[in-house]
């Protein structure tokens, strides 16, 4: 998973530094989209109420130093 990442997140910034606009397109074109089975197993995991997103507070005012 580490390599495939790292991989996607090289091609990506490759694109980004290179101005790539049809570089961009291709990889849209090929990952860009939701599969019905992806969905479902979206779908899934949103109607089990399983978080997804992880929201960190932090501040003086969490620490009760405000």
């Amino acid at each position: 998973m580490r390599e495939a990442m790292e991989a996607l997140s090289a091609k990506i910034l490759t694109l980004q530094g290179d101005g790539d606009y049809e570089g961009v397109l291709e990889l849209m074109e090929q990952y860009g989209s939701i599969s019905p089975r992806l969905q479902a197993d979206l779908d899934r995991v949103n109607a089990a109420g399983i978080p997804v997103d992880i929201v960190f507070e932090q501040g003086l005012s969490v620490l009760g130093l405000e």
